[in-house]
């Protein structure tokens, strides 16, 4: 009588250790984030995948999934912080009870997204991942392709686990915008007095110019026309001085005060790229400037043109 409970005994620890052994797995494929827009590089993104990671099992478990990652992503010498991800599970499909699930924020070391995930029998789990990031400084980076491999583990109680190897991919595209903006795309400058055409004029228009881009960049500035027209009569542009001023200290900023002309002039240039750099737009006159004497009273006119370029 003993022998045979001996012999059901071992059966059956026999086909526990069998079925922990034929688990199965689906390796999550690749997660591409595409940083090609001003709003994704200032805002970021999130992307959640549904079944992103399917496990198959012939036993009932009680399980831990962790993720980690082997280093920042990388295109050639440039990376990007992997701590700018935050990862999660939304879901966890056909579990019998969930535990615990915490987002994480994406490091080398292993971490907990979930525990206490119970599965029965003959079942299998899909788990649907969330990837985030908020973007910010240190997505502004050359255009590229940035990697970095991502490992999910599975553990029991037993402490058998599985793997799942995945890539998470951020691909960059250069992004360049300028903007006119709190009445930038419009200046006026107004003789009225006496003085006015003694001492010159000026208007500042604050943070009229606005600026993003992930790379160094360049700002010129032109005229569509070699004059400032008003019917039949005009005044030369190159008249008109303009300088531009950063509205903070950042540094790499060079600013050129210039005269107008029909000839594209630098007014800008940055040795760094921003997310949102705005500038004070100064335009003048010389005093005692005869330009503007004899004139017949109108409003002169002529076309300004704001060119950003990256290196």
């Amino acid at each position: 009588m003993s022998t045979k409970h001996g012999y059901i005994l071992f059966i059956l620890l026999f086909i526990l250790h069998t079925t922990i052994g034929k688990t199965q797995s689906t390796n999550p494929s690749t997660v591409n984030f595409n940083f090609n827009s001003q709003n994704l590089f200032q805002n970021g993104n999130q992307q959640t995948l549904s079944n992103y990671l399917t496990y198959n099992t012939l036993a009932a478990l009680l399980l831990t999934l962790k993720i980690r990652t082997s280093g920042n992503l990388t295109s050639g010498t440039k990376s990007i912080p992997a701590n700018k991800f935050t990862i999660a599970i939304k879901q966890v499909k056909n579990a019998l009870s969930v535990g615990s699930l915490t987002p994480v924020i994406l490091s080398t070391a292993d971490q907990v997204l979930g525990s206490g995930i119970s599965v029965a029998i003959f079942s299998q789990l899909g788990f649907d991942i969330e990837y985030a990031t908020t973007g910010g400084v240190d997505f502004l980076v050359p255009a590229g392709v940035y990697t970095a491999p991502v490992t999910f583990t599975l553990t029991n109680l037993a402490l058998f686990t599985t793997t799942f190897a995945g890539t998470l991919t951020v691909t960059v595209s250069n992004v360049a915008n300028l903007a006119l903006q709190n009445g930038g795309a419009a200046a006026g400058l107004s003789f009225s007095l006496p003085s006015d055409y003694q001492n010159g004029v000026q208007v500042t228009q604050p943070a009229a110019l606005k600026i993003f881009t992930n790379l160094p960049y360049s700002v010129t500035l032109n005229t569509t026309s070699s004059n400032l027209q008003n019917g039949s009569n005009f005044i030369p542009v190159s008249n008109i001085s303009v300088l531009p001023t950063p509205d903070n200290g950042n540094t790499g900023i060079t600013s050129n005060s210039i005269t107008l002309s029909q000839t594209t002039k630098s007014i800008i240039s940055s040795t760094l790229p921003t997310l949102n750099q705005t500038f004070d737009i100064k335009y003048s006159t010389q005093a005692g400037n005869t330009a503007f004497i004899n004139k017949p009273s109108g409003v002169y006119t002529t076309t300004l043109v704001y060119t950003i370029t990256l290196p």
